[in-house]
């Protein structure tokens, strides 16, 4: 880093010799004072480390990869940030503990216990980490970047998933390089990956490991742009039609949008104790993270809330709704004590 400075400095002094004005009226121009250049560097490195950056990641998983944009401003090393998560609605969240540094970034997200540690190579433009989320640790790299990376989409074909009690917008990505993503797009859960396959009987097939979903269906028109068939899921059939779409952004700008009134929603102080768990299952590789609420004095009884078919977090949340919240809070008021999780694949 010592170096780089050292060069920007014979640059900047460069560039202030060639701009000096030539002596006029037969009078020479008064000579600069050394600490001149001093101060126009300290005051170019200033500016320079309350530039706002932009950096460009992908966290990759078993079952699902989500594009992470990191945008940092303000004054380093302590700079301000935020991360949006392109493949979860294009959602944004606060970060702390920022830490912007010649050879490292680093910062925390608090509203998911994740933590981002890395250090900086390539010149400062690429940040080798590791992200750390409720005992998981997953390599992340970053890039510094000017504009958001946009793919090369092959085809997106879109959907309405009608789920009984609910209508869900859905929508399958298949990329240039030949990667399959699916997303869930009314419940800001994307980034699923998929496959893509024709069977025997000239059908297209999808298969989504991450919700243990199957669609199956055929082109029905000669242009090829409507498929028509079923989405299995569990022991759930439903039909479904996929409509390819043309020119449509992948990458749409942040929205801000206005936060739903949800008063059922249990607000703080609790008269009960909330512990964040971690749950072993037969898979050595997995652990399912929940939230055992425990109420005060005597235990009456124990309920386990389990979710229904397709992927769902401990609070069963679905537009801003948290029915597993509202009845885990209602229990514990009446002395029962509950365990909620999140799903394999989804949240923590």
């Amino acid at each position: 880093m010592y170096r780089r400075s050292e060069l920007l400095l014979q640059a900047f002094l460069a560039g202030v010799l060639l701009s000096c004005p030539a002596p006029t009226h037969g009078q020479d121009a008064p000579p600069q004072k050394p600490s001149d250049f001093t101060e126009a560097a300290a005051l170019k490195k200033r500016e320079a480390n309350k530039a706002t950056e932009l950096w460009f990641g992908v966290l990759k998983t078993p079952v699902r990869n989500f594009r992470f944009v990191i945008e940092l401003s303000g004054n380093k090393p302590n700079a301000k940030g935020k991360l949006r998560s392109l493949d979860e609605g294009n959602r944004t969240f606060s970060l702390t503990n920022v830490r912007r540094e010649d050879r490292k970034l680093s910062f925390t997200l608090p509203l998911t216990a994740a933590a981002y540690e890395s250090s900086l190579t390539h010149e400062g433009t690429q940040s080798n980490g590791t992200w750390s989320q409720r005992g998981t640790q997953l390599p992340l790299t970053l890039r510094q970047v000017q504009s958001i990376p946009t793919r090369k989409v092959k085809t997106l074909l879109t959907g309405k998933l009608n789920a009984i009690v609910q209508t869900l917008d859905i929508a399958f990505v298949e990329l240039e390089s030949g990667e399959v993503y699916f997303n869930s797009v009314s419940q800001k859960a994307g980034g699923f990956i998929a496959t893509k396959e024709v069977n025997e009987a000239g059908s297209i097939v999808f298969r989504v490991p991450g919700v243990q979903a199957v669609f199956e269906g055929h082109y029905s028109d000669t242009q090829k742009t409507k498929l028509q068939g079923n989405w299995s899921q569990g022991l759930l059939t439903l039909d479904l039609t996929l409509t390819k779409q043309e020119n449509v952004p992948e990458v749409l700008p942040p929205t801000q949008p206005k936060k739903p009134q949800r008063p059922q929603t249990p607000k703080a102080p609790f008269p009960y104790t909330t512990e964040q768990v971690k749950i072993p299952t037969a898979d050595q590789n997995v652990t399912l993270a929940g939230t055992l609420i425990l109420p005060q004095g005597q235990v009456k009884a124990g309920v386990i809330l389990v979710s229904g078919s397709g992927p769902q977090d401990r609070d069963e949340t679905i537009f801003d709704h948290k029915p597993f919240l509202v009845i885990a809070d209602h229990f514990a008021r009446h002395g029962i004590a509950t365990l909620r999780y999140d799903d394999r694949g989804v949240a923590d």
